[in-house]
């Protein structure tokens, strides 16, 4: 029997650089699934303002809001992002030109 306390991360952030900068927070974390997830992020190119309010497809309720060059998302009871997509540390390791 394994312990489930083990596979949990109570809190986890990430900081990305992709046409500007990105900061996440994940809190109570596991594998699949995390209790609250959130990023802020400052695009190099503006933009039209944007709301979107979602539900369902992995998640309770997803807002995602961007005007001119800022950024937020906020999830809650969601499925995990991926971190090897989400931090910039990990990017060098995977070859995405490789054809398989």
């Amino acid at each position: 029997m394994t312990n489930i306390f083990k596979k949990i991360k109570l809190i986890d952030w990430f900081h990305r650089q992709d046409f500007g900068d990105e900061y996440g927070l994940q809190i109570i974390k596991t594998k699949k699934y995390s209790f609250i997830q959130t990023s802020v992020s400052w695009s190099e190119f503006a933009s039209g303002p944007y709301f979107h309010v979602s539900m369902g497809q992995g998640r309770i309720l997803g807002l995602i809001f961007f005007a001119h060059k800022f950024g937020f998302d906020l999830d809650i009871m969601a499925h995990t992002w991926i971190e090897t997509h989400l931090q910039s540390d990990n990017e060098e390791q995977y070859d995405y030109t490789e054809l398989v």
